[in-house]
């Protein structure tokens, strides 16, 4: 391939010019590598954005889980985790990974949130069903006060987007991180008794949930 370098009236590559190409072709090549390094440095940074919000959190005694339904006297405790856990999301930012408490079988909340600074708010589509996000669970009642688990419910909770988050309290010196998880959602419940032929299956009017969760992480992952 014949060369562009300019020549000097004796045939010899112009000094010049040579320098020139050289100093462009550097000049490439800091641009590429710094295009490179940039693009690493993007996702670096996401990721520490999402990691104040992955790992274990403690429920404190200060927060209430309220049921709320038609008929009822008064607002009723429901509280269906033991602890709150999050990790790295592929559909969304980050997703919960919690199992549920003791009196909960089958907790399917694998909620996904989009963070935004200091707050993760629940996806208002599951990237995975495209649907609004919900979960199912199988609640043992002790509907007698004997002790004895005389029934076990199906629940279905659907939380309204723009009502469940979780946000990071101002950072503490020397104290764990802090949270708050706010949510409200619709409460369906099937009541299953069981009867002298089998199980007798009653849907109870939907109810309102409410979560004020404070939390205390105490796990990074």
């Amino acid at each position: 391939m014949p060369s562009h370098a300019r020549t000097e009236g004796n045939g010899a590559p112009n000094a010049n010019s040579t320098k020139s190409v050289r100093s462009a072709r550097t000049l490439l090549i800091a641009l590429v590598t710094g295009v490179v390094a940039s693009a690493a440095c993007g996702s670096d940074s996401s990721e520490e954005a999402f990691s104040s919000f992955l790992g274990t959190w403690k429920i404190e005694d200060t927060s209430t889980f309220t049921l709320t339904c038609p008929g009822d006297a008064q607002p009723q405790d429901a509280q269906i985790w033991d602890e709150f856990a999050f990790d790295a999301g592929i559909l969304s930012d980050i997703v919960e990974i919690t199992g549920g408490a003791r009196e909960v079988t089958g907790n399917q909340c694998r909620f996904g949130y989009d963070v935004k600074g200091q707050t993760a708010s629940l996806s208002p589509i599951d990237g995975f069903t495209k649907a609004a996000p919900s979960c199912a669970f199988a609640l043992q009642v002790d509907r007698d006060n004997t002790g004895a688990i005389t029934s076990i419910d199906s629940i279905q909770i659907t939380p309204n987007p723009t009502q469940w988050s979780l946000a990071l309290q101002p950072a503490v010196k020397d104290a764990p991180p802090k949270a708050i998880l706010n949510g409200a959602a619709q409460w369906v419940e099937k009541i299953q008794m069981p009867t002298a032929t089998g199980v007798s299956t009653t849907a109870a009017p939907a109810c309102t949930y409410v979560v004020v969760a404070n939390l205390t992480k105490f796990t990074k992952h």
